[in-house]
């Protein structure tokens, strides 16, 4: 009976754009993104049993980054929140006169 397993990153998940900036590699203009990569333990290619997950920014040009500390998360999370584009306000109609 052969059994295959491995461990090791899973496939990176683009959580978007996060902080303006010029990326020190390419010098280019960019949006840093958040790339978030967990990592799992696999039986047959299958991914069975997380452990963790790594968390970088990533210029999209050159696709350089750098890993992000637990302490430095919490401050991109915010500004992932701050990026995030505002639902709409409702339109209200303009004030109906009264019946007479």
């Amino acid at each position: 009976m052969v059994v295959i397993f491995g461990f090791g990153p899973g496939s990176p998940e683009d959580e978007g754009e996060v902080a303006p900036c010029v990326c020190p590699n390419c010098h280019n203009q960019v949006f840093l993104h958040h790339v978030r990569s967990k990592k799992s333990v696999r039986l047959y290619f299958v991914p069975v049993v997380p452990y963790g997950t790594d968390d970088y920014l990533v210029c999209p040009v050159c696709s350089r980054g750098l890993q992000v500390s637990d302490a430095q998360l919490r401050h991109v999370r915010i500004l992932e929140q701050e990026r995030q584009p505002q639902p709409p306000a409702p339109k209200s109609s303009p004030p109906q006169p009264p019946a007479s």
